[in-house]
């Protein structure tokens, strides 16, 4: 995931786009922390597995919300079509 981010921020961007992925990365790193403590204090996996479909849903919407600008740079395109 880091590699694509000079791909889809400008240069000057760059620094700020890295920074947000750490930081977002470390704050999710307690998820396994909160998965243990809802599955403690609910007794089943019912509130994990809740969090876990929210987590799904961010994801897909920031994929649904990015995926022009993505392919407007030609980020997943590929060359079978074309002869070497």
């Amino acid at each position: 995931m880091i590699a694509i981010i000079p791909h889809t921020v400008t240069p000057v961007q760059v620094g700020m786009a890295f920074a947000v992925v750490e930081v977002l990365g470390n704050t999710l790193n307690l998820t396994d922390i909160v998965f243990g403590w809802l599955r403690d204090i609910s007794g089943d996996y019912v509130a994990p597995m809740k969090l876990l479909f929210v987590y799904a849903l961010i994801g897909i919407s920031l994929l649904l919300a990015s995926r022009d600008r993505i392919g407007k740079i030609g980020i997943g395109r590929s060359n079978l079509n074309s002869n070497p």
